[in-house]
């Protein structure tokens, strides 16, 4: 079953950006945020939220949270928070 990874990034002009994926993994989550071309091409921290299962996002209040994550680029390792 997927989980569903809410990452918060600045796109290239510096902008406050969301994005939700479904992917089982973190790592997973992260590798098609960095293949996607239109979160791609540039470094930007990352904080990731992970859900389990597909939620539909905003996430309701029954959703259960599985941890935050920080990531100081793209290819950093991510600590949880």
């Amino acid at each position: 079953m997927n989980n569903t990874f809410v990452i918060n990034f600045r796109n290239i002009a510096g902008s406050q950006r969301e994005t939700c994926i479904y992917d089982d993994t973190l790592i997973g989550a992260v590798g098609q945020f960095n293949a996607n071309p239109k979160t791609n091409g540039f470094d930007t921290p990352l904080r990731v939220q992970a859900f389990k299962g597909e939620v539909n996002w905003p996430a309701t209040g029954n959703a259960t949270h599985l941890g935050t994550f920080t990531m100081q680029g793209r290819y950093d390792v991510p600590r949880q928070v």
